[in-house]
């Protein structure tokens, strides 16, 4: 395939948790993102039970039409990729994705301030947590990968 290592020149943005990937208005990049007129590609890792794959491509694909977009089924080592209306599932390492931009990384210091910020310290319940989210996901949630 010949963009699995994304689109030539393409930054990847991380999607993680309920963070939904950082946009400005319209199709501009992010201020400080990607340059103009190259498109970012979203990414999520995901390590589910199941196989599960193929079964999120229909969504995915209705969610993000514009975007080019991959989910990385770390534990099978497969992706859905997607982009411009082409969509396959296809075996994927993740070994040539680059390192968070800074921009990135600032995107997902702001999130986990807002969890914080937004959450009752008296209200907190870990055990509530932990049975809505198990522990073995939080690696792949923004707020919870401290």
């Amino acid at each position: 395939n010949p963009w699995l290592g994304g689109l030539p020149g393409a930054p990847v943005r991380r999607a993680s948790g309920g963070a939904p990937p950082a946009r400005a208005a319209g199709d501009a990049p992010a201020p400080g993102g990607a340059p103009q007129g190259v498109r970012e590609i979203l990414y999520a890792p995901i390590e589910p039970d199941n196989d599960i794959v193929e079964f999120l491509a229909r969504h995915f694909c209705d969610r993000f039409k514009n975007d080019p977009f991959i989910i990385h089924d770390k534990k099978r080592a497969k992706a859905l990729v997607a982009f411009e209306g082409v969509r396959y599932v296809t075996d994927f390492t993740g070994e040539r994705l680059p390192q968070n931009t800074r921009d990135e990384e600032t995107y997902r210091a702001l999130w986990r301030h807002y969890f914080d910020v937004v959450s009752i310290e008296e209200r907190v319940n870990p055990r509530c947590q932990r049975r809505f989210m198990p522990v073995r996901y939080w690696n792949n949630i923004t707020e919870m990968g401290r």
